[in-house]
């Protein structure tokens, strides 16, 4: 298995459409069934006149996209959130202990170590960190999830629930006694239960933005760190 990454059938007419969108070169026709690497999409662009940096430039922002991951929802609550780059090329042990650097900088934690393989493994309780080798070559796969918030979210939800009903019975016996006194803790209950759900809710989104923030960055640098021939052991 090679470590230089290929691109897919559909990124290698990505690239080329980007690579010629500007001089209206027609691009080369050439199956991309088994993937090509970037020497082989420069060669084929050089083939219609492409310059081999025009090439890598439309490739690299091919790549730096991050496929998009959807949050793990919960009673409308974002509690799971991830994301997966493809590296250029596999790391040394050197390489993968910056990255490992930047995973407990960039989350101010230490963590767990657990190499299995080729695969390099970091957790943190709920988050994950994954160094591993895929059919085509080497990615980073990030994920995590919040602890506590569904027991938050069922807090919020049956206060608000009993709040609810209580009102409403309440409410019938302030219709019969003539007196709305009997409504005002249930109301309470009611308005606490649906404001915990909306702080509950407000937070997960905050959370879940940040985490993506951080989990984006780190790819980032991961990709940059690996985009050139290994300078480190």
């Amino acid at each position: 298995m090679t470590d230089e990454r290929k691109y897919g059938e559909e990124e290698v007419s990505e690239i080329f459409e980007r690579a010629t969108s500007d001089d209206g070169t027609s691009l080369p026709i050439r199956s991309a069934q088994d993937g090509l690497t970037l020497g082989e999409l420069q060669a084929v662009g050089e083939e219609v006149g492409l310059h081999p940096e025009r090439v890598a430039a439309a490739a690299a922002k091919v790549g730096a996209r991050l496929p998009v991951h959807p949050r793990k929802v919960w009673l409308g609550n974002p509690v799971g959130v991830g994301r997966t780059v493809d590296l250029p090329r596999a790391a040394t042990d050197r390489e993968w202990q910056v990255i490992l650097a930047d995973l407990r900088q960039t989350f101010h934690a230490h963590g767990r170590v657990e190499p299995h393989g080729e695969t390099h493994t970091w957790r943190n309780g709920n988050l994950h960190a994954f160094l591993e080798p895929t059919e085509s070559g080497t990615r980073l796969r990030m994920s995590t999830q919040k602890g506590g918030s569904k027991e938050t979210t069922f807090m919020g939800a049956g206060v608000l629930a009993v709040g609810l009903v209580l009102l409403v019975t309440s409410g019938l016996d302030a219709a019969t006694f003539g007196t709305t006194f009997e409504t005002l803790i249930p109301a309470l209950m009611a308005i606490g239960g649906g404001g915990v759900l909306a702080a509950n809710y407000g937070r997960l989104r905050n959370w879940a933005a940040i985490r993506e923030s951080q989990m984006e960055a780190i790819a980032g640098r991961a990709r940059k760190l690996l985009s050139s021939p290994s300078e480190l052991p």
